[in-house]
């Protein structure tokens, strides 16, 4: 619930991108509230100023929002909780199913963020305007080098008698976009634009694409846009040249098989030895560029060769100094829906892109080969099946919020959008157009694991068995209901399958378990739980959702027989899983969710550790 001080809805209403570039968007005042969600996560007038946001998306009839608090606050437990001023509200709007960016941050949250790669946190949630409705939007953190929100530092700001100022080093944190909309923020009025840089890309020489196609690299956007704070032009100059010579590096090893690495303070170029992986590893963090070449091939975004692609350079003493690709961003034409943008779900996209990055190592059989490794990973651990299952999710739990969105925003449907496919046109509600992204989503992991993996149908994949054991040196810590103070819509005693005061509880679908641990150091751990499901079958996450402190976790599972396990003959019908999840040192918050058509009775969750938890 956003309330301005005057109490109007024009600064919703009338900006656009033509106001933008005149540097004529001004934020309003007022508070944020927000509601009808768990207790812990309410927030109550929050001072805060808003604004409309965007590029093109500001033409559209429903804008998206920038809030920005006054101080910082938590969002819906987004990133761990982690408080921040800034944060987005998209609005969806091109995209009927209003699923596209969510589908797609689930995505970067599982295949970047399982290596520890930034992607935006996101949540559904549903908009109020000075007490008017204003639809549904989807719930995102700005790109931005603020604490965690990129693998970069923040640059302090140093405080001086002329006032406040900021460091002007350039062993600094750099996160920056490539951008095609630079010369915008170039010439935009009062120098109220971003700083921006263009590369020369080894002298227009040209990259070899998935096809064997080529592309020169005189024919590619040359734009990028900082978007972390620099208090010196140096800064800016010093990254525009690290980052074309870091391109250089990379595309003469893999091109011409001339080896070059960094003088020691990064401002020119002398030869070395080596293979090709070491020499550009050196400089390129080449599991961050597999990561975000696969998903660029899932999704298929029309900008990817234009804007709305960042990278990240950490130079601080501690820094790694390589080029960082993470923070995907902005899909709400991928995945299909736009007018001659892999519209079959079929054929290499990414690779045979403008994008100079994702081309960069695509003919190298060692890049191929770790996109690979990372591909069938994804398989093995379910992310692919959850992703179309997410999108299923979507269209049947927020059925009611569309509708609502839809009869708010109706001349979305009466009038449709010229860049989509005509198909999409013809449809009237957000399920038909869920439907659509399900179709395509489907055909696309398919063709892709045809090119990356076994060739199977995704949905019908056999999965690499979880281990038989536990890490060695692991330890069991059993939680029961004598020993765990377990929260939740249990209900205690009043089910005939419950056991005793060792049992937990019988839960409904929809009903919630959380589990708080602490742990003494970052670690591993191996989940088991006891369930009395007696003769129904179905995997972990048909079962249960899980979100272990605020992020949601697919999880691989085994079904263990419960004599094998240790168990007495009584409790020859519970079955139960196995999952590894991250726990981090000091508090953690497990989060179960009932997800299936039927109750579920839980009797006891096992984590077997080798950090110390407790109880």
């Amino acid at each position: 619930r956003i309330d301005t001080e005057d109490s109007r809805n024009d600064f919703a209403t009338v900006p656009n991108r033509d106001a933008k570039l005149q540097d004529a968007i001004e934020y309003v005042k007022g508070t944020v509230t927000v509601d009808q969600c768990d207790g812990a996560y309410a927030l109550e007038a929050a001072p805060a100023q808003v604004k409309a946001r965007g590029n093109y998306t500001l033409d559209y009839e429903k804008k998206p929002l920038r809030i920005k608090f006054d101080k910082k606050q938590s969002m819906l437990g987004l990133h761990d909780g982690k408080k921040y001023k800034n944060w987005v509200l998209l609005a969806d709007w091109k995209d009927l199913s209003m699923s596209n960016n969510a589908t797609a941050f689930y995505f970067g949250k599982t295949i970047l963020g399982s290596d520890g790669f930034y992607s935006s946190d996101f949540c559904n949630v549903e908009v109020y305007l000075n007490g008017a409705y204003w639809g549904m939007y989807l719930l995102v953190e700005q790109q931005e080098a603020k604490d965690g929100r990129s693998s970069v530092p923040e640059v302090p700001e140093l405080e001086s008698e002329a006032g406040e100022t900021g460091y002007t080093g350039t062993d600094v944190g750099y996160f920056m976009e490539y951008d095609g909309y630079y010369t915008d923020e170039r010439n935009m009025p009062n120098g109220a634009g971003d700083p921006t840089f263009e590369l020369d890309y080894n002298n227009g020489a040209p990259l070899t694409r998935y096809d064997g196609g080529r592309w020169d690299l005189w024919d590619v956007q040359r734009g990028y846009t900082l978007k972390s704070d620099i208090y010196d032009d140096a800064q800016r100059v010093f990254i525009r040249n690290y980052l074309e010579n870091a391109y250089r590096i990379a595309y003469s090893a893999a091109y011409e098989g001339k080896l070059l690495r960094f003088n020691q303070d990064y401002t020119a170029l002398e030869p070395t030895s080596g293979s090709v992986q070491e020499v550009v590893s050196e400089v390129i963090d080449v599991q961050s560029l597999a990561d975000i070449y696969i998903l660029s091939e899932i999704a298929c975004d029309p900008d990817l060769g234009w804007s709305s692609f960042y990278l990240s350079v950490d130079m601080s003493e501690t820094g790694g100094k390589k080029v960082i690709f993470e923070a995907p961003w902005d899909y709400d034409s991928a995945f299909g829906i736009k007018n001659g943008f892999v519209n079959s779900g079929e054929g290499v996209y990414a690779g045979n892109s403008s994008n100079p990055w994702l081309l960069l190592l695509i003919g190298q059989d060692w890049f191929r080969n770790i996109v690979k490794e990372k591909w069938n990973k994804l398989c093995n651990y379910g992310v692919l099946e959850r992703s179309l299952a997410l999108v299923e999710e979507y269209k049947t739990t927020l059925s009611a919020a569309y509708e609502k969105n839809y009869t708010r925003w109706k001349s979305r449907i009466d009038y449709g959008n010229g860049e989509l496919i005509w198909e999409l046109n013809t449809y009237r509600t957000q399920g038909e157009a869920a439907d659509y992204l399900y179709r395509w989503l489907h055909t696309r992991l398919n063709f892709l694991n045809s090119l990356w993996g076994n060739g199977k149908d995704v949905l019908d994949e056999d999965k690499t068995p979880i281990p038989e054991e536990p890490e060695e040196g692991a330890v069991a810590y059993r939680f029961e209901a004598e020993r765990c103070a377990c929260t939740g819509n249990l209900q205690m005693g009043e089910h005939a399958g419950a056991s005793g005061g060792r049992y937990l509880g019988y839960v409904d679908r929809g009903g919630t378990i959380t589990l708080t641990v602490t742990a003494a150091a970052d670690t591993s751990a191996y989940l088991f739980i006891g369930l009395g499901r007696r003769s129904i079958s179905a995997s972990f996450n048909e079962w249960f959702s899980l979100k272990v402190n605020g992020a949601a976790v697919t999880v691989p599972y085994r079904p263990i027989g419960a004599i094998a396990a240790g168990e007495e003959e009584w409790y020859a019908w519970t079955e139960l899983k196995v999952a590894p999840v991250p726990l981090k040192a000091g508090t953690n918050t497990l989060v179960f969710t009932v997800c299936a058509e039927t109750a579920t009775n839980v009797d006891y969750f096992v984590l077997y550790s080798k950090a110390k938890l407790g109880s």
